[in-house]
C-alpha cells in the first residue's frame, strides 16, 4: 500500500469523525460541560488511540517539505517520551496510569503557549468523546494527580475500534489497527509518513517489538494494573 493510497483511504476517517461529532453534540447539550478554548487540563492524560488515528492526525504534515521537518521533530520527541514510558512499564511492576498522570506529561500535540490542540479537527475518538462533568474543578484535580470526570461510552469506543480495524485491513496494513498510548502512536505515524511501512517494521525491531501484537499485550497489561478485581 502506497502512502498516496493511504491518504485517499484516510479521508473517510474525517467523515466518520463527523458522525461522532453529531452524536456528541447531544451529549454536550445534556451535560453542559465547562470546557472552553484555553482550558487544557484534559491534555495531560494517558490517551489511548489506534495507530490509524495517529496516522490520520499527522497526515497533513506529510504533504509539504516544511511539514515533514515537523514530523521529524515530533517523531524524535515521541520516541523520547515512548522510551521513558516503556522503560517504566517494564522495570516497575507497580507503575500504573495514575503514576503517569501524577507526572503531568503533556500531550505531544498540545500548543503550550495557546493551551490548545494543534490538530483539533483531526483529534482522535478518545478526545472527541471526552466530556467533563459540570462543576468539575479540573485545575484542582490536575494539580493533585486526579482524573477529571468524564462521559464514557464503551460501546462507541468498541465500534470505533472495529471501524479502524476494517480500515487497516482495507489498507493492507493490519498494524494500523493496533491501539497504543498517544506518544507511541505518534511515533509510529511520523515514521510511516517519513519512511513508509518498511520504516515502521524497522521501528518495531528497534524498540523490541516482534509484531504489533507485542505492543497490544504490553500496554494491555499496563492498562489493567492497579484495577480492582472481583
Amino acid at each position: 500500500m502506497t502512502r498516496a493510497k493511504t491518504k485517499s483511504a484516510l479521508s473517510r476517517v474525517q467523515e466518520y469523525y463527523g458522525q461522532i461529532d453529531r452524536f456528541m453534540a447531544a451529549v454536550v447539550d445534556e451535560w453542559n460541560p465547562p470546557c472552553k478554548r484555553g482550558c487544557a487540563h484534559c491534555c495531560y492524560m494517558d490517551v489511548g488511540v489506534s495507530l490509524a488515528e495517529a496516522i490520520y492526525a499527522t497526515e497533513i504534515l506529510s504533504r509539504t517539505a516544511r511539514g515533514k521537518k515537523r514530523l521529524t521533530t515530533l517523531g524524535d520527541r515521541a520516541e523520547a517520551v515512548s522510551r521513558r514510558l516503556m522503560k517504566r512499564i517494564i522495570t516497575e511492576p507497580d507503575f500504573t496510569i495514575k503514576d503517569w498522570l501524577k507526572e503531568k506529561q503533556p500531550c505531544l500535540l498540545l500548543d503550550h503557549k495557546r493551551r490548545a490542540c494543534t490538530i483539533y479537527p483531526m483529534r482522535p475518538v478518545a478526545c472527541r468523546t471526552y466530556v467533563v462533568e459540570a462543576g468539575t474543578n479540573c485545575r484542582h484535580l490536575q494539580e493533585h494527580g486526579g482524573t477529571v470526570g468524564q462521559w464514557n461510552n464503551h460501546e462507541l469506543m468498541e465500534l470505533s475500534t472495529q471501524w479502524m480495524m476494517h480500515l487497516a485491513d482495507e489498507l493492507g496494513e493490519p498494524w494500523m489497527a493496533t491501539p497504543a498510548p498517544l506518544p507511541l502512536a505518534i511515533l509510529f505515524a511520523c515514521t510511516y509518513w517519513l519512511m513508509g511501512s518498511a520504516g515502521v517494521h524497522e521501528l518495531m525491531a528497534r524498540i523490541g517489538f516482534r509484531s504489533p501484537t507485542d505492543l497490544v499485550v504490553m500496554f494491555g497489561e499496563y492498562a489493567m494494573r492497579g484495577k480492582e478485581t472481583p
